[in-house]
C-alpha cells in the first residue's frame, strides 16, 4: 500500500500490559448498528456488552479495528448481536444478527472476540494481548470533544498559508483517536486511511503524514474551551514562526497533487475495469493507473466488489519502463488484452468502462428541456442513496450494463437502470424506484 515499508520504531507494536476485560453496559450503541436496528424498525434499544478491538502494527502500515455489541431491545428478552470491523478511518463492514436469545448472543459474541483476540472473553480477568492478534482497548473517558485542524504553508489547492479545519468526518475520526488514547498508553502513533489515502497520525508529536507520499503536516487539536481569538492568535503566531523560520530541505518524495498519470503515445496509463454479471450476483470493479512521481513510477490498483471500495495497492517505486510493463501486465491479467491493440471484451475477464463526466444526471422532458434527474429510492441510507446515484451516472454512460449490485443496509440488492426496479437479491423481492425531474 505505502511507496515504501516504514523502518521499525519504539511505537510498532502497542504496549501489551494487561487491562481488564471488564465492558459490560460501558459506551454508546455503535451509530451504524442503531441505523441497522431502525431499519429493522427497532427504535427502543440499550446497549449490554461491548469490547473494542484493534491491530496496529506501523511497520506494515497497518491499522484495523473490531467492534463487538450485545444490544438488547427496549423491554422485551430480544438481542442482537453487532460486529463492525475495517481500516481505522473507514465506516468497515457491519452485520447486526438477531432477534436472539441473550445466550445465543453472548456466545455469538464470545466467538468472535476468541478469534480476534486468541483470547476468552472473561470481564473478571486481566486481557493479556497475544502476538498477532488484536488489542481489546480500555473504552474512553470521552471529555468534552474537540476540533481537530491542520496547516498548510505549500498553498495546495489554492489555500492560505494557516490552520484549516478538518472535514467533519476527518475531525470526529482523529478525536476519537486522541481520546482513546488518554485510556489506553501505547497508541501514540494511529493509520487513518481516508478516500484513496492513507496517513500516520502522531498524537504526540502532532503531525499527519502522508504514507504514499511522505508529505508531512503539523495538527492540532481545538479544546472545547478554546475561544476564537486565542485560536486567531495561535494561527498568526505559527503563519510567523513558519515565515521567520531557516529553509528546509524539501521532501524528496513529491506531493499527491504533483503526481501525474503517466502517458505512451499520448495515451494515459489509466482505465476503470469491471467484471459485471448483475444476473449471476457479480459485480466487481477495478481502478488501475500508473503514476508519476518526479522520476518515480507507482502502479496504483483500487478494487471493489458491489460497489463497494475493498482494497488499495500502490506499488513502488519503480523506474519508469518498469512502470510501464507492471502496468500492461496487469491489464492483461484482468482483460485478456494487450494494451495496445484494440480492446476486445471477452467472457469472463473485465470490460473497460466510460468515465462519468458530470457530476449529475441529466435527461430531457416531453417537450425538449433538459432537467436534472435524482432517484426516489424506497429504502437505503442517505450515504447509500448517494452510491446508487453515482452508479446511475455510470450507467448512463455505460448502457450496456443495465443492471447493477448495490447494499442497502448490508443486504445486497440489484438495481435495474432500465425498468427502474429494486430486486432483493436473496428473496427476489421487487420494489419501484422513482425518478424525479428538476428544472435547472
Amino acid at each position: 500500500m505505502a511507496a515504501g515499508k516504514r523502518k521499525a520504531s519504539p511505537n510498532t507494536k502497542a504496549s501489551k500490559k494487561s487491562k481488564s476485560q471488564g465492558t459490560v453496559a460501558v459506551g454508546l450503541v455503535d451509530s451504524v448498528a442503531t441505523q441497522k436496528l431502525q431499519a429493522r424498525r427497532v427504535i427502543h434499544h440499550a446497549l449490554v456488552t461491548t469490547a473494542t478491538l484493534v491491530d496496529v502494527n506501523l511497520d506494515e502500515n497497518q491499522d484495523s479495528f473490531c467492534i463487538l455489541q450485545i444490544i438488547k431491545k427496549g423491554n422485551t428478552t430480544d438481542h442482537f448481536f453487532f460486529s463492525r470491523s475495517g481500516s481505522t478511518g473507514t465506516e468497515g463492514e457491519a452485520s447486526l444478527d438477531g432477534p436472539l436469545t441473550y445466550e445465543a448472543a453472548f456466545e455469538a459474541f464470545k466467538n468472535v472476540f476468541l478469534e480476534k483476540t486468541g483470547v476468552n472473553y472473561d470481564p473478571q480477568t486481566p486481557f493479556e494481548r497475544q502476538d498477532g492478534k488484536f488489542d481489546l482497548l480500555k473504552p474512553a473517558s470521552f471529555s468534552a470533544p474537540g476540533t481537530w485542524e491542520y496547516f498548510i504553508d505549500d498553498g495546495v489547492d489554492g489555500k492560505a498559508t494557516g490552520w484549516h479545519p478538518y472535514t467533519d468526518d476527518g475531525s470526529e475520526r482523529t478525536e476519537f483517536l486522541w481520546q482513546t488514547l488518554q485510556s489506553n498508553q501505547g497508541y501514540t502513533k494511529r493509520i487513518v486511511q481516508s478516500g484513496h489515502f492513507s496517513y500516520v497520525i502522531d498524537l504526540i508529536h502532532m503531525t499527519q503524514t502522508n504514507i504514499q507520499t511522505n508529505k508531512q503536516r503539523s495538527i492540532r487539536r481545538i479544546g472545547p474551551e478554546a475561544t476564537v481569538a486565542a485560536t486567531e492568535e495561535a494561527n498568526e503566531a505559527t503563519v510567523e514562526a513558519v515565515a521567520t523560520a531557516a529553509p528546509t530541505m524539501k521532501p524528496k518524495n513529491k506531493q499527491l497533487r504533483e503526481f501525474t498519470v503517466a502517458t505512451v503515445d499520448d495515451k494515459d496509463l489509466e482505465v476503470n475495469l469491471a467484471l459485471i454479471d448483475a444476473a449471476n450476483n457479480i459485480d466487481k470493479f477495478i481502478d488501475l493507473s500508473l503514476v508519476m512521481a518526479g522520476q518515480d513510477a507507482f502502479v496504483w490498483t483500487i478494487q471493489g466488489c458491489n460497489n463497494e471500495r475493498e482494497k488499495e495497492v500502490f506499488d513502488g517505486p519503480l523506474t519508469r519502463d518498469a512502470g510501464i510493463a507492471k502496468f500492461k501486465e496487469a491489464f492483461k491479467n484482468y482483460t485478456d488484452n494487450e494494451w495496445d491493440q484494440p480492446f476486445e471484451k471477452k467472457d469472463g475477464w473485465h470490460d473497460i468502462l466510460t468515465v462519468p463526466t458530470t457530476l449529475e444526471v441529466m435527461e430531457e422532458t416531453s417537450k425538449g428541456q433538459k432537467v436534472i434527474a435524482t432517484l426516489m429510492l424506497p429504502k437505503g441510507s442517505t450515504q447509500e442513496k448517494e452510491l446508487v446515484e453515482d452508479v446511475w451516472r455510470w450507467f448512463k454512460c455505460n448502457r450496456n450494463y443495465p443492471q447493477r449490485l448495490v447494499k442497502l443496509y448490508d443486504v445486497l440488492y440489484r438495481v435495474d437502470f432500465e425498468k427502474m426496479t429494486l430486486t432483493d437479491c436473496a428473496t427476489q423481492q421487487v420494489e419501484e424506484i422513482k425518478v424525479n425531474h428538476a428544472m435547472q
